[in-house]
């Protein structure tokens, strides 16, 4: 078996455009004999980049060989856009997942559903020590701080706030399958 492990520190990734994770697209190598990718991110600044479709800043994408698992440590995601997922999208699976912890995502923007984070149906996130805030959805869409239809465990100290629909003062900050949220929490905030 093959490994393809990718570490990136101290960087920004700014002003890219990409169909996907115009800042980072993450995805396992399709190889035959290859694991899943296992990439890590610390201390990244990923801003102003557009998708013109999932994930702005960040997409992790689930092909047929598995998922890559993404770890992203300290930072921030700023500033994007996409369809979905203005800051980041998942379709991570809960075998190799999404773990993003004592980070920014704020000022990001969906023009559908997921301002900040958008999970896709089956999928997984874990937030961790989290600050989801200022990310905006379109006026007909929902979650623009978190939009999630698949599981989201979120631990540690957790900020969901002053996420709002385009053209609206009321805050809507997360929508949930609430079958699917997973809480091992220290503090929550949702004004």
């Amino acid at each position: 078996t093959y490994y393809t492990d990718v570490h990136i520190n101290n960087v920004q990734i700014t002003e890219n455009s990409s169909v996907y994770g115009a800042g980072i697209y993450a995805e396992s190598v399709t190889k035959t004999g290859f694991s899943p990718s296992v990439i890590t991110v610390f201390n990244a600044f990923i801003e102003r980049n557009t998708a013109s479709q999932n994930g702005g800043g960040l997409y992790v994408d689930y092909n047929t060989n598995g998922c890559a698992k993404y770890t992203q440590d300290f930072g921030s995601i700023s500033y994007n856009n996409a369809v979905n997922g203005g800051g980041v999208a998942t379709d991570a699976t809960d075998t190799n997942v999404t773990e993003l912890s004592d980070l920014v995502i704020k000022n990001n923007t969906a023009s559908s559903n997921g301002g900040g984070v958008y999970v896709k149906t089956g999928r997984f996130v874990q937030l961790e020590d989290v600050i989801i805030s200022k990310n905006k959805c379109s006026a007909s869409g929902d979650g623009a701080g978190i939009y999630s239809v698949g599981t989201v465990k979120l631990g540690g100290e957790i900020d969901v706030s002053d996420n709002y629909r385009e053209n609206s003062a009321v805050q809507n900050n997360i929508f949930m399958n609430p079958n699917q949220i997973v809480l091992n929490l220290i503090q929550y905030y949702q004004q």
